[in-house]
């Protein structure tokens, strides 16, 4: 299993009238734990892309427990419970600072050829850098 951790601090452009993370932010904050992870992982998605290879999102969920507010440190915790092989599922956990768990949702993406739009295995490099995690 692989796991990251990331902190941010929530801006004052991602909450409403409340004071409260808008949840449509939390979408953004997965894919902010996905980028880090891999980048921690020696992994770019950007390099990816421009080798021809994109991660498509094809389900997401996410279940609110305690709103995250302006100004809070939050720490996205990312993890991967599975190898990923066509597809790769990304578990993330949104906690404030008290330690409470503001957030859990799940994101299914597939890794596809951009170019011929085909679903294709994990890229080799990425799947060598993840393999210690699965052993």
């Amino acid at each position: 299993m692989f796991v990251h951790e990331f902190k941010y601090r929530v801006p004052y452009p991602e909450v409403d009238r409340l004071n409260v993370v808008h949840h449509g932010h939390y979408a953004k904050y997965f894919e902010i734990g996905r980028l880090e992870a891999m980048r921690a992982l020696g992994w770019n998605y950007k390099d990816m892309e421009d080798s021809g290879i994109g991660l498509f999102v094809v389900e997401m969920q996410s279940k609110f427990l305690k709103p995250a507010t302006y100004d809070e440190l939050i720490t996205i915790i990312t993890t991967l419970r599975e190898m990923p092989n066509r597809k790769v599922t990304f578990t993330t956990e949104i906690v404030n600072q008290d330690g409470d768990t503001c957030c859990i949702g799940t994101v299914k993406l597939l890794f596809v050829n951009k170019s011929r739009m085909k679903v294709c295995s994990i890229p080799g490099e990425l799947k060598q850098l993840l393999e210690p995690y699965f052993k």
